[in-house]
């Protein structure tokens, strides 16, 4: 069983008072890189959707897919937002055409691959010229080496190796926030 198959049953305690302000502030940001898209066109892919909890910040659109590979949390999702399609994918190898989405969501993902490279490569690939992306990173900080202590697999980065890794992969960066665990990221291909 996949850790985020165990974690699905108590992803909800995030929302506790502990975590709610740094999850909030997190969300404000990702609001205002939002705000800069405006109404998208076709499909939206949300990769890494969880049980739904930052759709409701993502842009207008006909529809979106929500891709996670956990089948646990997306059945949670699924139970809590029906109207979504919902893919069993891994966020590395993803299914999908390329040069399908004019908007890529992956929140709160990156920080558990290892291999960014390939990350933004697959964003890529499926995203259409002139499509955004949103995402967010886990910088090299005390809050994110508590979390691994506390044994999250965190792979954190800097902005500098992702300028370098975005650059090779063709999205610019049209805006950068940070908040106390994570990057926000709004990049444009």
């Amino acid at each position: 069983m996949n850790l985020w198959n165990l974690k699905a049953h108590i992803y909800s305690l995030r929302t506790s008072w502990v975590f709610s302000w740094i999850l909030e502030a997190e969300k404000k940001n990702l609001i205002k890189l939002v705000s800069k898209v405006g109404k998208v066109k076709g499909i939206i892919l949300d990769i890494g959707s969880g049980t739904g909890h930052t759709i409701d910040i993502l842009p207008e659109c006909r529809d979106i897919i929500c891709l996670d590979k956990s089948l646990v949390m997306l059945n949670k999702l699924n139970r809590k937002r029906g109207i979504h399609t919902i893919l069993h994918a891994d966020a590395l190898n993803l299914p999908l055409k390329n040069a399908s989405f004019f908007f890529v969501s992956s929140l709160g993902v990156s920080e558990y691959l290892s291999d960014h490279t390939l990350y933004f490569q697959e964003i890529s690939r499926v995203l259409k010229k002139g499509g955004y992306f949103l995402t967010t990173i886990s910088p090299s900080n005390i809050w994110n080496m508590l979390r691994r202590s506390w044994g999250n697999p965190v792979h954190t980065t800097t902005t500098t190796v992702i300028d370098k890794i975005t650059k090779q992969v063709q999205l610019s960066k049209i805006d950068e926030l940070h908040s106390l665990m994570q990057y926000q990221y709004l990049f444009k291909k």
